[in-house]
This record gives C-alpha cells, sequence and structure tokens, in this order.
C-alpha cells in the first residue's frame, strides 16, 4: 500500500468482514497500582483497566495493543501485580479461537512466544504491550514487570530495548485471510537519546522483503509536544512508509487519528485512562477505540470509558480589585462539583466522588491568603481530592527578586508554570557559590527528583545519599587525600563526574537491588567489627503518609483542555 494514498484510507466505508478484517482494541497508560494505598482512588487504575478487557471480549476483537505504561511504578507492589494478574487471566483465558496468525519470527521482538500459539496455554484474548517510562526495564539485567507478567504467558511484551547505542527494530507480522500489519514496537527511551540516535541514523527499521498490502503500524511512549528542559521526539522523524502510529505517554485524550501531510501517517494518541496528574489534558473525555485494518484500508472507532472518575479543571483569575476572594473561589468550587455530575454515566462501578482542581492565577501584589489544605477540608465527603482542590499561583515581580535569566531580563512578570526540573536547573545556574551543592551535582539531583515524582520512587533520596557517600569515600581512599585537602579534592572529583555522561548514576538509580547494596555499602563503611554489620540494625526509611494534610504521589502529563459532556 502506497504511504501517499494514507489520508485516504481512513474512511468510514471500510470493509468489515470478519473473514480478513483485523480488529484491535486500543489503549495506553493503565497505570495499575496509581495510588494504590489511597482508600478513595486506590482501586480507579483497576476499574478502568477491567472496563477496557470487557469491551474487547464483548466486541470480539482479534487483539488488545497497549502502548505501555500498563504498571505505574516499574517495581510493583505484590498486590498491583496480583490484581493485575487475575485481571488478565480472567478475561484472556478462556475456550473463544484466536483468528489471527503472527508469520514473522517474534524471537526478533520478544524473549517469549507468541502466548496464543502455545499449545500449553489456552488464550482466547492476546494481549501486546510495550513498556513506558513508568514500568521500564531496570537492574543489571534489564527486567521489567512486564517481563513477570510476559513469562506468566498472559500478555505478549515486545519493543524492549537493550542496546542504547544503536536499535534495531523487527516487525511483528500478523495476518487474518487477506489482511497482513507489521507492528513495530518502541519501548520507551529517554527522549533526549533517541532523538540523538534518530538524528545519527541509529535507529533502523526492518522492513519485510515482501510489503505489498500491508499496513505498518508503530507502537511508541515518547513525549510528542516539547516541554521545557525535556526533548521530545518530532513527528517528522518517523519514516514515512507507516500509516498508523500509536502515541503512548502523552495522557490528553486525542484519540481521534491526526493526519501528517509531511510523512502522510495518522497518529493516534489515545491518552490515560487514569487521571494521574490533576491538569487541563487530564480532564478531557477519556476514551477507547477499535482500529479495524481491512486489506489496504483501516479505520478507528473510537467509544467513551464509563468507569473514569469524573474530573472538572478550570482556571480562575483573582483580579487586583478583587475582595472576598476566598468566598469566590469557594462558590467556583461547589459549582464545579455540580458540573462533575454530568459526567456520571450510570455505570455502578464508577467512582462517584470527583476529582476537582481550580488553578487560581493571583493578580494581587500580596499573596493569597488561603491555605489550600484547610481551605480543601470542608469538602473532605464532597471531592476525592480535598488537599489538592486549589493549585494557586502567584504573579511574581522578578525585578524585586533581582532573578535573570531563562525567565527573562526581569522586567515582566509573569506566571511560574514550570516543571521541577527546569527549576532546579534554573537555580544552580543562578545561585552563588555558598549555595551551590558539594558532594551532589544538579543533573544527579534532577534524575532522582524525577524518578521520585514520576516513578513513586521513595528510597531514591536515601540511596543516592549512601551511594555518593560510598563514592566519595572510595575516591579519597585511592587518593590518600589528606584532611586539609579534602574540600579541594571533593571540587575536583565532582568536575571529574561532571565531564562524564553520568551513565554510572542513571544506572545506579535504574538498579533494582540498589536499596539492599546501599545498605550493605554503609554498613561496611561505618563498621569496625563483624559484630557491628548485622544488617538487622539498618531500618528502611518511613514512608511518607497519604492520608489528609499529606502529600501523595503524583503522575505527570498533559496541558491542555476540559473534559466534555458525554
Amino acid at each position: 500500500m502506497e504511504s501517499q494514498n494514507t489520508e485516504e484510507v481512513i474512511k468510514e466505508d471500510v470493509e468489515c468482514d470478519d473473514e480478513n478484517s483485523i480488529r484491535i482494541m486500543i489503549a495506553t497508560d493503565i497505570h495499575l497500582g496509581y495510588l494504590e494505598t489511597d482508600r478513595e482512588r486506590g482501586n480507579d487504575s483497576f476499574v478502568t483497566f477491567e472496563e477496557i478487557l470487557e469491551h474487547a471480549r464483548d466486541k470480539e476483537v482479534d487483539m488488545v495493543l497497549l502502548g505501555g505504561d500498563l504498571f505505574h511504578i516499574n517495581k510493583p507492589s505484590p498486590t498491583t501485580l496480583k490484581k493485575c494478574l487475575e485481571t488478565l487471566r480472567k478475561h484472556c483465558i478462556g475456550d473463544n479461537s484466536v483468528y489471527i496468525d503472527v508469520i514473522s519470527d517474534p524471537k526478533l521482538v520478544m524473549n517469549n512466544n507468541i502466548n496464543f500459539l502455545d499449545p500449553n496455554l489456552n488464550i482466547a484474548l492476546p494481549v501486546f504491550t510495550i513498556n513506558g517510562n513508568h514500568d521500564d526495564p531496570s537492574g543489571p539485567e534489564l527486567v521489567a514487570a512486564l517481563d513477570i507478567v510476559s513469562n506468566s504467558g498472559l500478555v505478549n511484551y515486545f519493543g524492549k530495548c537493550t542496546n542504547l547505542n544503536e536499535i534495531t527494530l523487527h516487525p511483528l507480522i500478523i495476518q487474518k485471510n487477506e489482511t497482513k500489519i507489521a507492528i513495530f514496537g518502541l519501548g520507551y527511551v529517554k527522549d533526549e537519546r533517541l532523538a540523538a540516535m534518530i538524528k545519527n541514523n541509529k535507529v533502523k527499521y526492518m522492513k519485510p522483503t515482501n510489503d505489498k498490502d500491508i499496513i505498518y503500524i508503530l507502537v511508541l511512549h515518547q513525549n510528542r509536544p516539547e516541554r521545557g528542559t525535556a526533548k521530545n521526539i518530532a513527528e517528522d522523524s518517523i519514516p514515512s512508509f507507516f500509516h498508523f502510529i500509536l502515541w503512548g505517554h502523552e495522557h490528553e485524550c486525542r484519540i481521534k487519528p491526526e493526519y501528517n501531510t509531511k510523512q502522510h501517517f495518522h497518529v493516534c494518541q489515545p491518552g490515560s485512562p487514569v487521571a494521574t496528574s490533576l491538569c487541563a489534558g487530564e480532564a478531557v473525555q477519556k476514551k477507547w477505540g477499535i482500529l479495524v485494518c481491512n486489506k489496504q484500508s483501516y479505520k478507528l472507532k473510537p467509544y467513551d470509558l464509563e468507569t473514569v472518575r469524573p474530573f472538572v479543571f478550570e482556571n480562575y483569575t483573582v483580579e487586583e480589585d478583587a475582595e472576598h476572594e476566598e468566598e469566590e473561589i469557594a462558590n467556583t468550587v461547589d459549582r464545579m462539583i455540580q458540573d462533575s455530575k454530568k459526567q456520571l454515566t450510570g455505570n455502578p462501578r464508577q467512582p462517584k466522588l470527583p476529582l476537582i482542581r481550580l488553578r487560581v492565577e493571583n493578580c494581587k501584589t500580596d499573596a493569597l491568603k488561603i491555605n489550600p489544605i484547610v481551605f480543601g477540608q470542608k469538602y473532605e465527603n464532597k471531592v476525592a481530592n480535598s488537599n489538592e482542590i486549589l493549585l494557586i499561583k502567584n504573579r511574581i515581580n522578578r525585578t524585586n527578586r533581582g532573578v535573570k535569566g531563562e525567565f527573562g531580563d526581569g522586567e515582566d512578570q509573569t506566571f511560574i508554570d514550570t516543571c521541577v526540573e527546569d527549576l532546579l536547573k534554573s537555580f544552580y545556574e543562578q545561585a552563588p557559590e555558598v549555595n551551590q551543592l558539594q558532594s551532589f551535582l544538579p543533573s544527579e539531583l534532577n534524575e532522582s527528583v524525577k524518578r521520585f515524582i514520576n516513578q513513586e520512587d521513595r528510597s531514591v533520596f536515601g540511596d543516592i545519599i549512601n551511594y555518593k557517600m560510598e563514592s566519595i569515600m572510595k575516591h579519597f581512599e585511592e587518593t590518600h587525600v589528606k584532611e586539609e585537602d579534602i574540600g579541594l579534592e571533593l571540587t575536583k572529583f565532582q568536575t571529574t563526574i561532571a565531564e562524564t555522561t553520568g551513565e554510572e548514576f542513571k544506572s545506579f538509580l535504574s538498579d533494582a537491588n540498589r536499596t539492599q547494596a546501599t545498605n550493605r555499602t554503609m554498613l561496611n563503611i561505618g563498621s569496625n567489627s563483624e559484630d557491628e554489620m548485622d544488617s538487622s540494625s539498618v531500618d528502611e526509611p518511613p514512608r511518607p503518609a497519604r492520608g489528609r494534610g499529606s502529600r501523595g504521589g503524583r503522575g505527570s502529563r498533559g496541558p491542555r483542555g476540559a473534559r466534555g459532556k458525554k
């Protein structure tokens, strides 16, 4: 099929004869286990995941294709793994026949065999997935939670990248009578690295030699728009021989295929069915879809999800001359709670308490005297996120603060609305010597903060402190530094590390066993006898509370939109 005709092949009159049509359920970013210890919201991801699989069975699709981040963290709890396996087993095993066939070598794209071709398994609904940035492989053997689920025979995990110097992608070629599709999977790779690899022609796509009448599909999990210091993968960098791009990672639902006039393919961004961040992009109506491929044509039909927790996002501006602003803000929140009822679908499993986020932009010279935590207490049993209802952005005159740099020359007033990584980077670029880090590089601190926020890695800060202490003390021992020269030698050591790519530190962060390793190291460093090296004396730092007045885990994504009515 010629790529130049791609704009014409997504039609409503695609033949839907069962003999030749490959029906693919598409979804992405399920984030199983998100806020799992939250009594109100902890089950949201599992409820919606089950709804998705139920629709797949009811619609009798041939397969399910997921775009990454099945799990919210790459080391999910036993409870999350148990619930995931139970749900997959319930909906994917059965006596229904599978009418598709894989005619390519699966060993080129995955570690295990295709589950529905295994005579020891009775698979009724094949599920294919890549990994995302939340459930990426880690440790010296690059093991992901998806490897465990794949070894159980319940999913087909493909697109895993183990060589970050050069990536060679082979397709899964799936056939159903006269229809063939070739699915290329690209698991998450850090955007900066992947963009550089694409630029240097280090990403190879192995098209089949006999590619006549094949529909080419790419599944990836990367930043789509550019955000702050983070890179993104430009659509124009994707080869034009593809017809359909399933784009994971972005949480805003833009499931209707968008045509790229330069590359002649369609991009489908299903978005996440679970709101992991309280931003406008998450407030768009959540959907799933069925991609129907028939011979040389395809079409996508979207459907609304019915078990998503209602979420209303709005902006509110406090003008300079405003009075009684707290009362007005409370009235706005009350109205938003009423509006959220329009999103109730009647599905008995849909959570009833809504998510409410009011982004308050304060144009007054003085900061608002509103405590978001205290404000939210009156809504304790009315919303699901009472301690996160208000997000207050105070207008800051940067001339008064004397801050210059990436925010401009200080004469303009602006609202701060940027990510933590940008703020840390800006702070240490402009901070005086007395405020500079002594033992850490800003980039190392940034990587750790990202893991804490995006992957809820609660042990990361304790681990990196132990890791840095070990590295520094080892260096001092090797250089036989004198006590009076410690400060100078530490500066030299940090300069040497700064000149490297930081891969050793990133590898340490990705090591699934790093907590145990650093605990053992600190015992060796601080002990003078074997009797003092009893590992039972070292306790894991207590986990932060999840209740009222504490900060729960946060996700990422999405800057746009508001969810419309059904």
